[in-house]
């Protein structure tokens, strides 16, 4: 039932959407975004805001013109000509041509930021909040707000760590 909501609701928005960037994500394959992953760790490991130019070297020989899919994913109240990194793997990871498992295992690793094999609360919040916000802004939906997605994690982290080993 929800899900046919969610799919009126998907359709409803989808006139008014500018497929190209949503495209060139969706016809990507899932090893160039691994790619894309070693290019950004091997030029820009510690930045997580990337102008066009910055973008481009990290996406361009996966997307060809990269310009659509940059212009989605910039955030003009916020990021003045720059797009979050994170963001853009985790959309990228998500719309590709790639089995479920590949993409939760990439996705994991990365935003495992300690690298110890586990995601804690903060990393959790983090991997949603990048994915939620990539994806909503390729298909021109609302960004959820970052509390709302902070009570979504709290509450699968709470049902998820029966131990309560964080």
């Amino acid at each position: 039932k929800n899900l046919n909501k969610m799919g009126g609701y998907l359709n409803k928005d989808v006139k008014n959407l500018d497929l190209e960037a949503l495209n060139l994500c969706k016809n990507s394959r899932f090893e160039d975004i691994q790619e894309c992953f070693e290019t950004y760790h091997d030029c820009y490991p510690s930045s997580s805001l990337m102008d066009f130019d910055q973008f481009d070297d990290i996406f361009g020989s996966m997307l060809g013109d990269p310009q659509p899919v940059f212009m989605a994913l910039e955030d003009n109240k916020n990021m003045d000509g720059h797009v979050d990194i994170f963001e853009s793997l985790a959309a990228a990871a998500c719309f590709s041509r790639g089995h479920f498992e590949e993409k939760t295992r990439f996705l994991y690793k990365l935003f495992d930021f300690d690298d110890n094999g586990h995601l804690d609360v903060h990393e959790l919040n983090l991997t949603l909040q990048a994915c939620a916000r990539g994806l909503c802004k390729i298909t021109e939906l609302p960004v959820p707000s970052r509390k709302n997605i902070e009570k979504i994690v709290l509450n699968c982290f709470k049902t998820m760590d029966r131990d309560h080993s964080g």
